[in-house]
């Protein structure tokens, strides 16, 4: 059974736009204090991101999900996107004492979608059912 495409690529956008926000956003702060002469302390504090910490290395991880959520964009059958959705959740357990959580509503929402009706199962889109009258 065939499964609509646009959540799909509309969830995959929502994943790239967490993974672009987990990478670039400060997570993370950092303290450097040096000797200003006269028994005073100079300090500085700066913000730190995913990517400066870790450095490119990184981005394939995170853009993992929102790949495999376009993969039932390209090959619209519900087996696809109900393992898509499970490999995502699965993502989201391996890795959530790093970045997981912030793509646990990504996991949750694949498995809402994969799990739902098929769209022919639609009873707006179906055929009335055919009148039987006694025979006479």
């Amino acid at each position: 059974m065939r499964t609509r495409r646009w959540p799909w690529g509309l969830l995959s956008a929502f994943a790239l736009a967490t993974g672009l926000s987990v990478l670039l956003l400060p997570t993370g702060s950092s303290q450097e204090c040096r000797d200003a002469g006269a028994g005073t302390l100079s300090c500085i504090e700066q913000g730190t991101t995913l990517l400066s910490v870790q450095g490119a290395g990184v981005v394939p991880v995170l853009l993992l999900p929102a790949v495999l959520c376009l993969v039932p964009v390209f090959a619209p059958l519900r087996l696809v996107a109900q393992a898509a959705a499970v490999t995502v959740v699965v993502f989201c357990v391996v890795s959530a004492l790093s970045v997981g959580l912030f793509y646990l509503p990504v996991g949750i929402v694949g498995l809402v979608l994969a799990v739902r009706r098929p769209d022919n199962a639609d009873p707006l889109d179906q055929q009335p059912a055919p009148v039987v009258r006694p025979l006479s």
